[in-house]
């Protein structure tokens, strides 16, 4: 083995141990409610897997910008008292879903018919009165259509790691689909705990599910990319 591939592994195993350093501070600190400490390491984990992301595949901006902007959405959701940060937050993680989209299309030489389209514009507005219905009282029609969005990237996505780990036999597809299972369930917490009712331990249910999503997306699309 030479001396460069020694100091890539050693630098990989530094990023590794920094990342499980950081999930593992987070998560501790969401469990004991330590609010403070827990938004001030809040940003530390998508950051280093966003550099994960950059050292195993530099030559898939796709992956790396995608995370970077779920880092980018962590720091602007601290504010989250300040609606406007919570709100653009939002769009730098629905921004970063769209490009995960176009990278789990190219990567594998997907492409649409007109009426995939169809179904998923009507399915969309299923979304839309599904919210209006279910959070009336919560969101007004621009929040609704906003929640509709963003959680049908989540479900498209979802949908199409699903068909393409099965209908194109890409096991490792399956660890993507994972990462969007927790992905919706980390919403769906943060969406009843910001807009319903807080309760006792809301954040790290959040933050777990959601911690272990971005990871699984992450080794997910690495897998794809270097096979």
């Amino acid at each position: 083995m030479q001396i460069g591939q020694i100091q890539n592994y050693v630098w990989l195993t530094i990023l590794l141990i920094a990342l499980f350093i950081a999930v593992l501070l987070e998560l501790f600190f969401a469990f004991t409610e330590k609010e403070n400490l827990r938004k001030g390491f809040k940003v530390f984990p998508l950051l280093f897997l966003t550099i994960v992301g950059i050292y195993m595949a530099p030559n898939h901006p796709l992956l790396y910008i995608a995370s970077f902007l779920g880092f980018l959405g962590d720091l602007l959701i601290i504010f989250e008292k300040k609606k406007v940060f919570f709100y653009i937050g939002g769009v730098s993680f629905f921004v970063g879903h769209i490009l995960y989209l176009i990278l789990m299309l190219t990567v594998n030489g997907i492409s649409y018919s007109w009426y995939h389209y169809l179904i998923a514009g009507i399915c969309l507005i299923a979304l839309v009165i599904v919210f209006k219905i279910a959070l009336k009282k919560q969101f007004n029609l621009l929040q609704s259509i906003c929640a509709a969005l963003y959680f049908g990237i989540l479900f498209l996505l979802l949908v199409n790691s699903i068909v393409i780990s099965i209908k194109y036999s890409v096991p490792s597809m399956l660890l993507i689909t994972l990462g969007y299972v927790l992905f919706i369930i980390s919403d769906t917490i943060l969406v009843i705990k910001d807009f319903i009712k807080e309760f006792k331990r809301d954040d790290f249910y959040v933050m777990s599910t959601y911690l272990f999503a971005q990871i699984s997306i992450m080794i997910g699309f690495l897998m794809v990319i270097t096979n």
